[in-house]
């Protein structure tokens, strides 16, 4: 009984493992890199920052508010942003940090399709391949809404197939 549950969870185990080197790796990164968002990363910063201050001042406009603030991206990968502003306080190395939060669900995501498809081995190797390719690699340091996007592509996947 008990190897069965170890057989179980090993792969969970091994996600977890991957998903906390690239949380690591990301705030070491944050810590060193000492630029300030810029161009689109500014604007995502900025509409997540006047959705923070909208969610501290609510009122009947509330839901119009945030929909002004994010222009034509919808507010759901704003959203984890607030609760890291809440516990954290405000900051750039906070709102960046958010990404990794869609990073780490597409990683799951991404090993439950493999499963879902072939097998957990085919699964992890799916989650690995992933979270290593460069351009998705490089996109979990950046605040944009991409990995946002792309953890929720994952998941629609995920349910089409179940």
């Amino acid at each position: 009984m008990n190897d069965e549950r170890l057989r179980r969870a090993l792969p969970w185990v091994a996600l977890g493992l991957l998903i906390l080197f690239h949380a690591a790796a990301n705030v070491v990164w944050l810590q060193q890199d000492s630029r300030s968002l810029y161009g689109d990363t500014g604007n995502h910063a900025r509409a997540s920052m006047a959705i923070f201050q909208a969610l501290r001042d609510p009122g009947l406009d509330l839901l119009l508010r945030i929909n002004q603030a994010t222009t034509f991206w919808p507010p759901l990968g704003y959203l984890p942003t607030q609760v890291l502003y809440a516990l954290f306080g405000v900051s750039t190395d906070v709102s960046s940090f958010t990404t990794t939060l869609w990073f780490g669900l597409a990683i799951v995501f991404t090993y439950l399709i493999g499963r879902r498809l072939y097998d957990g081995r085919s699964g992890l190797l799916a989650a690995f391949i992933f979270s290593f390719y460069p351009a998705v690699y490089l996109q979990s340091r950046t605040f944009y809404v991409d990995m946002a996007l792309t953890a929720m592509v994952l998941v629609a996947l995920y349910c089409l197939l179940r």
